[in-house]
């Protein structure tokens, strides 16, 4: 058989099964099928290119394509020789384009593929960018014709197709405006897409584009792409668009700049139209509220024109002709038609202010004119207002001047030439304040009037008044006497519609009395800060939830920690949570009225036991009487605190001293009572009757013995041990139970009579021994009275009466007996230390004096008065 060669220029053998070419080198891919169109063999160039998928044998043909085929295996002997387009599905989700031919092989088919990949993109390329030239093209045509309300609605649309259509984040339209800035006019982000750039940071990128299509990075916002509409003035606008597949799409950079001509010069004429309908309208607008116009005058007719809103405002609107000299004032008139006369012959232009009648009446107005060709076109405007105003002003600044030359501070103007300030004027207090003229200062420099010491100040003043356009600064100036002044100076220039600095306007203002007091003032504060700071007291001051704003040294020395860790500090870190409950009671009942207290206040410290403090408290209120601070100083009380536990102790067991034959009377009768019973055990055990009835009863009451002895002991041990560090809460009736068990007894043996008068009493704050040492202390001060009496009056009945109640928030425990009392002028003194009416080697003169400073510390008071009947000493306590 002859060869023949195929549509794609291969050697074929005609109606022959194997081909002239070699598969192992063919550079496309090779595929062999069976009838039922699944691969039995892939070969070629191409077969890498291929999914993982075809190296399955036995997979059907259409699993390995990208796109389903329109023809089935039983088309295949109508398909042969002919050309066939097949995609397959490549490596990495990519697409493999091919065309190739189809050939019988024995019990199949075989394919002859060849890579056609770039040709399909390139079709494909040109399809999308066809389209895309299509949607910018339609765009424009309905952008020309539609109205103007609907020109941002359809770039609306512009931009919807083109973010669609290139599948970009997000573009659009920065278009110029009239102050060189750039505004961000319509934009369109697809959802969830990165943020467009704002139009601040869009407002460099013009100044890093030429007149053609480019990318450009923008910090954070990666990289961008700007194609530029360009007008008569330059470029007009740019079309914004995230880059990457805007920059690397199937237009060209012509194609870019006739889509953004296309559809953005259409809008941009739109927008020019509605700025020129808004400023026609504005300037009828204001020409009607300015009661302004325009006016035409004809050199060779010698006929008047005037605009509408001009004639409205003369009262001679509608009217062909009008007269316009005759509507000037007599004594302006010769001055206008001279001025008009010479604009209209030689040219050139002319502004006068003059009186034109309106409605009978005389109204100023500035006219404007200016020659062209054969016509004199000029603007009238009002200035009625602005000329009553001038004179109003020229009176006030007659006014203002007199004032100023009067003033005690000194304004001036310098005149900058070249960045050098020279004076141009000071007013007359110059001469009042320094004694210098004007004269005397243009001859001279200013800088040699300025301190040598604040020369840099002055210096400084002026470039920053040149630089930043104000300056306000302090330095010492010399009068003419040799002496010099602390001038405030505060200046500010003036600048021309360029920027360019034209004068400095300011003033002088002798401060040198408020900088000495400020100085004054400084040094005192100096001292009252090293006074703080070396004060042997704690200072502090804290807000009401005990965190600390200022600490002075000794009171940061006590807590072991630095000056600059004083904001993070809280006095709550260092008190126990009755400490924290005590401070917050004594907070809240500051006012205003009454913003004092003092209270001892006890702190753990680190590394170290217990401190007690003085501690005296201020509020500090705001004007809404809320209270912001709270001040406070304190003294370490520590060792006085010891001391005086040392003393309550000390008084305490003086008081057990006292009271020890009436205990061992206490404790002696149990034990007779035992050992009576005891005695009967051993009479009836010698008897022989002892039954065990009888030995059980004996031995329940001497338990019963034993029990009581054992209470006595147990409350004398608990009455001298040492008070608790924190304060309780206690019933005082508990603390008088115990006091009237350990001495009634003993009162008893002495033929007193003890009446009890108790009612249901609160709780109260403090220790409960120490308030059971005071009553025993009361007891036995009138016991001791009474007994001397008796000694004097054998036939006294002697008694004592305790009583106890409650009222108004407030405990009262009262001590009477018939004693006779105190003496009046002993009275007063019955609480000083080692007073005592009791005589040599009786008493130690401490009890009533530590009696009274217990029950002062708990916040309570102890007095003594005469009744008729002897002494009363009362103890007022707070309840809670």
């Amino acid at each position: 058989m002859n060869n023949q060669l195929n549509q794609f220029g291969i050697s074929q053998k005609s109606g022959a099964i194997n081909c002239v070419m070699d598969v192992s080198i063919w550079q496309g891919l090779y595929i062999e099928l069976d009838t039922a169109c699944r691969v039995r063999d892939c070969k070629g160039a191409l077969a890498a290119r291929l999914d993982d998928a075809v190296n399955t044998a036995g997979i059907e043909l259409a699993h390995l394509l990208a796109e389903p085929p329109a023809w089935a295996a039983e088309d295949f002997p109508i398909l042969e020789g002919q050309a066939l387009d097949l995609a397959f599905r490549g490596r990495a989700g990519t697409r493999l384009h091919t065309r190739g031919w189809l050939e019988r092989l024995p019990g199949g088919w075989s394919l002859w593929l060849l890579d056609v990949s770039d040709q399909v993109e390139r079709a494909r390329a040109q399809e999308r960018r066809l389209r895309l030239l299509d949607h910018g093209a339609e765009l424009g045509r309905r952008l020309r014709l539609a109205r103007n309300t609907d020109r941002d609605t359809l770039l609306d649309e512009f931009l919807e197709g083109l973010v669609l259509r290139l599948a970009i984040p997000g573009a659009g339209v920065l278009v110029a405006q009239a102050d060189r800035r750039w505004r961000l006019a319509r934009r369109f982000v697809q959802p969830r897409a990165p943020a467009f750039p704002d139009e601040r940071a869009l407002q460099r990128l013009p100044g890093l584009v030429d007149n053609a299509p480019r990318s450009v990075r923008l910090d954070a916002t990666g990289d961008l792409w700007l194609v530029p509409h360009g007008g008569r003035d330059g470029v007009e606008a740019y079309l914004v668009c995230h880059a990457g597949t805007a920059e690397t799409s199937d237009l060209t950079r012509e194609d870019w700049m006739r889509l953004v001509d296309g559809v953005v010069a259409p809008w941009l004429q739109h927008l020019r139209d509605e700025t020129r309908r808004e400023e026609d309208e504005r300037n009828a607008c204001l020409q009607d509220m300015l009661g302004s116009g325009w006016w035409e005058y004809c050199s060779q007719t010698g006929r008047y024109l005037l605009g509408p809103c001009l004639g409205d405002a003369l009262g001679v609107a509608g009217e062909s002709e009008v007269d316009w000299p005759a509507l000037v004032h007599p004594a302006d008139r010769d001055e206008f038609r001279v001025r008009l006369a010479d604009v209209a012959a030689a040219g050139g232009q002319f502004v006068q202010a003059l009186r034109l009648s309106v409605a009978g009446s005389w109204r100023w107005f500035r006219l404007s004119a200016r020659a062209q060709r054969q016509r004199v076109i000029g603007f009238a405007v009002d200035i009625d207002d602005i000329k009553a105003n001038e004179a109003v002003a020229a009176a006030a600044t007659a006014r203002l001047e007199s004032l100023v030359d009067s003033a005690p501070a000194i304004i001036y103007v310098q005149h900058c030439e070249e960045g050098v300030l020279r004076p141009e004027f000071f007013s007359a207090s110059l001469e009042v304040v320094l004694g210098w003229t004007l004269a005397e200062l243009c001859e001279r420099s200013l800088l040699s009037l300025v301190h040598e010491d604040d020369r840099d100040i002055f210096l400084k003043r002026t470039r920053r008044l040149l630089r930043e356009g104000k300056a306000s600064c302090h330095y010492r100036m010399r009068d003419r006497h040799g002496g010099y002044h602390w001038i405030l100076d505060e200046a500010k220039m003036l600048r021309d519609d360029y920027g360019r600095p034209l004068e400095a306007v300011g003033l002088y203002l002798d401060v040198t009395e408020a900088r000495e007091a400020a100085e004054r003032v400084r040094q005192s504060e100096e001292r009252y800060r090293l006074l703080v700071e070396d004060s042997p007291s704690m200072i502090c001051r804290y807000r009401p939830d005990l965190s600390l704003s200022f600490a002075n040294r000794p009171l940061l020395d006590y807590l072991g920690c630095p000056p600059e860790l004083v904001g993070s500090l809280s006095l709550v870190d260092y008190l126990s949570d009755e400490q924290c409950e005590a401070f917050r009671r004594r907070i809240a009942a500051l006012t205003p009225e009454q913003p004092l207290c003092t209270a001892e206040i006890r702190v753990q410290l680190p590394g170290h036991e217990h401190a007690w403090w003085l501690w005296a408290e201020r509020g500090v209120f705001d004007c809404a009487g809320r209270l912001v601070e709270i001040q406070a100083v304190g003294r370490d009380d520590t060792e006085l605190h010891r001391s005086r536990q040392q003393l309550h102790q000390s008084a305490k067991m003086a008081t057990l001293g006292t009271m020890a034959t009436g205990i061992a009377h206490e404790i002696s009768q149990p034990l007779n009572v035992m050992r009576a019973a005891l005695m009967n055990l051993l009479k009836r055990v010698e008897n022989g009757g002892l039954t065990d009835e009888y030995l059980a009863a004996k031995l329940e009451r001497i338990e019963g013995q034993v029990q009581r002895a054992a209470r006595i002991v147990n409350h004398m041990r608990g009455f001298g041990r040492r008070s608790e560090i924190e304060w309780q809460r206690f019933r005082p009736r508990a603390a008088i139970e115990g006091a009237v068990a350990l001495i009634c007894e003993d009162m008893q043996q002495q033929g007193i009579r003890l009446e009890l008068e108790l009612a249901e009493l609160p709780e109260v704050c403090g220790h409960a021994d120490q308030l059971e040492q005071v009553l025993i202390n009361l007891l036995v001060n009138a016991r001791d009275a009474l007994l001397e009496r008796k000694a004097r009056e054998p036939t006294l009945q002697p008694w004592v009466r305790l009583g106890a109640g409650a009222r108004e928030g407030r405990v009262r425990v009262e001590v009477q007996d018939n004693a006779g009392g105190i003496e009046p002028e002993l009275l007063e003194r019955v609480f000083d230390p080692f007073f005592t009416t009791k005589p040599v080697g009786q008493g130690t003169g401490l009890g009533l004096s530590v009696s009274y400073g217990i029950i002062r510390q708990m916040g309570g008071e102890l007095t003594a008065r005469n009744e008729s009947s002897g002494a009363c000493f009362s103890v007022d306590l707070p309840a809670g």
